[in-house]
C-alpha cells in the first residue's frame, strides 16, 4: 500500500515539472536515434510490436538515445515520454516502455499500472542483469533488445502473474530513498526551469514546502522540510540571474526521429505510468 501511495505522489510532481519540459512525440514503436538497430531488424521488431498491439491492446515501445539530455536523469525522463505519449491503453494503463542511453551506459524499463502484476519491477531487473547486461556489454544492442521483447511478450500472452523465488518483501528503506532522491532531482529541476523565469522569490518555498511535505509524509524524513529555506534561496538565485539557468530553445529530447521505420506508426492510447520499473546500467 505504501508502495503505491508513493508512486501516486510520484505522478504529481512529476505532472508539475512536466509544465515547463516536454518529451518528444513518439511515430513509431522503435525509436532508434542511437542508431544501434540495424535497418532490417528495426523493421522486423517495429512489425512485432505492432502485430503485438493490434492482437493485445498492450503497447511496447522501444527508445534509444544517443544520450540523456542535461538536468534528466532516465529515470525522469522514461516517465515524461511514457505518460506524455500516453502508452498503452487509458482504461488498462498496459504500456511498457524500455529506454536506453548509450554514451550514458543506462537503460530503463518504464511499466505501465496495468502490467505491473504480469511484469513487476523486479522481473524487469532480472531481465537487465541476465539478458540486457552481458549482451550490451558486447555490443549486441539488437540482440539484448529482441530477447528482452520476446521474453517480455511471451511473459504478458501467458497473463501469469509473476512469482518472486526470492525473499518477496517490499524493501522500504530502499525504495524510501530511491523516492527521495528521485523528488529532490524534481524539485530542482522545477526551480531552474519554471521559476527562472518569474520574479517571484517566495514560489520556490511554496514548492519547497509541497516537497518536503510529500518526502515526509512517504519516507518520514523530518529534515525534508528544509526544501522550505532551499526553494527560497534557489528562487531567489534563478529568478535574479536567469540566463545563467535557462537552458537553449525548446523542442523534444531528441533530435531527428531519423530510425523511424515504415508502416502506420505508433499511436497512444492515453495509458500512463506512476513510476514503475527498473533501470540498469552496463
Amino acid at each position: 500500500m505504501k508502495k503505491i501511495y508513493s508512486q501516486v505522489l510520484i505522478i504529481g510532481a512529476v505532472s508539475l515539472f512536466s509544465l515547463s519540459v516536454h518529451a518528444q512525440k513518439l511515430t513509431q514503436y522503435v525509436t532508434d536515434d542511437a542508431n544501434i538497430i540495424p535497418d532490417a531488424e528495426q523493421a522486423a521488431l517495429e512489425n512485432k510490436l505492432a502485430t503485438f498491439d493490434a492482437s493485445t491492446t498492450n503497447q511496447i515501445v522501444i527508445v534509444t538515445l544517443s544520450e540523456l539530455p542535461s538536468n534528466e536523469t532516465i529515470e525522469t525522463l522514461a516517465n515524461k515520454i511514457f505518460n506524455e505519449n500516453g502508452i498503452g491503453q487509458k482504461d488498462k494503463n498496459n504500456g511498457l516502455l524500455f529506454l536506453i542511453a548509450l554514451k550514458d551506459r543506462k537503460n530503463r524499463f518504464e511499466t505501465g499500472y496495468g502490467l505491473e502484476p504480469i511484469i513487476p519491477d523486479v522481473y524487469t531487473g532480472r531481465l537487465q542483469r541476465d539478458v540486457i547486461t552481458p549482451a550490451f556489454r558486447v555490443g549486441n544492442y539488437s540482440g539484448g533488445i529482441n530477447q528482452s521483447v520476446d521474453q517480455i511478450i511471451n511473459k504478458i500472452n501467458s497473463g501469469e502473474k509473476y512469482v518472486n523465488s526470492g525473499n518477496p518483501t517490499y524493501n522500504m528503506k530502499g525504495d524510501s530513498f530511491s523516492l527521495l532522491f528521485f523528488l529532490i532531482i524534481i524539485f530542482f529541476q522545477i526551480i531552474v526551469n519554471i521559476f527562472s523565469k518569474s520574479k517571484s522569490y517566495w514560489a520556490g518555498g511554496v514548492v519547497g514546502f509541497i516537497f518536503g511535505l510529500i518526502i515526509y509524509l512517504v519516507t518520514g524524513f523530518i529534515f525534508a522540510f528544509g526544501l522550505i529555506v532551499l526553494g527560497l534561496l534557489m528562487d531567489m538565485i534563478v529568478s535574479k540571474y536567469p540566463n545563467t539557468f535557462r537552458g537553449g530553445g525548446g523542442g523534444g529530447f531528441w533530435g531527428g526521429m531519423g530510425g523511424g521505420s515504415g508502416g502506420g506508426g505508433f499511436s497512444g492510447g492515453g495509458g500512463s505510468s506512476g513510476g514503475g520499473g527498473s533501470s540498469g546500467g552496463w
